[in-house]
């Protein structure tokens, strides 16, 4: 059941979309009544057009649509590439992260089963959240350990292929930051997005880690086969 908190959000980011819109209307006034000879209207109304789509994409991703939010930064990128090529690199490095967290919010919302009751599930964040109470000292993690296993081999097969599904996710994510990163390195000492990029790297990073709580005798993501 969808809660207070989560209901407001939700109408938050709709009524974002809904002024989101409107600018894009706006938009289209001004490109379609643009007669001026150097048509520097036009390229500020695209770069306009470009930021628009992109947010509206970022929104629809956090409603749970990601098909219309990965199409929309499609058509983000596209407006992009009308306009000053200059700004290309930067904001396609953006609009790629913007890419990688719609993936990692659908990855992070997959429905993992939990317990002895098939139709009982969690989304993978709150799994997450499970695992991390876990307190690995000598004393108290087996027995932690084992509760969490137990619970989990209630519906392991299903655990696993939900869990493969968001690894595939977390790969998608990463294949858009790597893209993201090219650019990163060439201007990492003037984009105010490095932290930004750091963090969704390292949440990629820990998502792939917990994917592979059940599996055995292959390495561990990013820490190899010994950890």
């Amino acid at each position: 059941k969808e809660s207070k908190d989560s209901k407001d959000i939700r109408k938050r980011y709709k009524r974002i979309v809904d002024w989101v819109m409107v600018a894009k209307g706006v938009v289209e006034a001004i490109r379609s009544n643009d007669q001026s000879p150097d048509s520097h209207d036009t390229i500020l109304a695209l770069w306009c057009q470009s930021r628009l789509l992109m947010h509206e994409g970022l929104c629809y991703g956090r409603l749970a649509d990601p098909r219309k939010a990965m199409v929309l930064l499609a058509d983000s990128e596209a407006a992009m590439t009308l306009y000053d090529p200059r700004r290309l690199n930067v904001d396609l490095a953006i609009i790629e992260l913007h890419r990688a967290e719609v993936r990692l919010t659908q990855a992070g919302q997959i429905q993992i089963p939990w317990g002895k009751d098939p139709a009982n599930s969690e989304i993978f964040q709150k799994i997450d959240s499970h695992f991390k109470e876990i307190r690995f000292d000598s004393a108290t993690w087996k027995a932690q350990s084992k509760g969490l296993r137990k619970s989990i081999n209630e519906n392991e097969k299903e655990f696993i292929r939900k869990t493969r599904q968001t690894r595939a996710l977390v790969q998608d994510a990463f294949s858009f930051l790597d893209r993201a990163d090219r650019i990163l390195s060439v201007r990492r000492r003037n984009v105010s997005w490095t932290t930004w990029f750091f963090q969704r790297k390292l949440s990629a990073i820990a998502m792939s880690v917990w994917a592979t709580i059940l599996e055995k005798g292959t390495p561990i993501p990013f820490l190899g086969l010994e950890a």
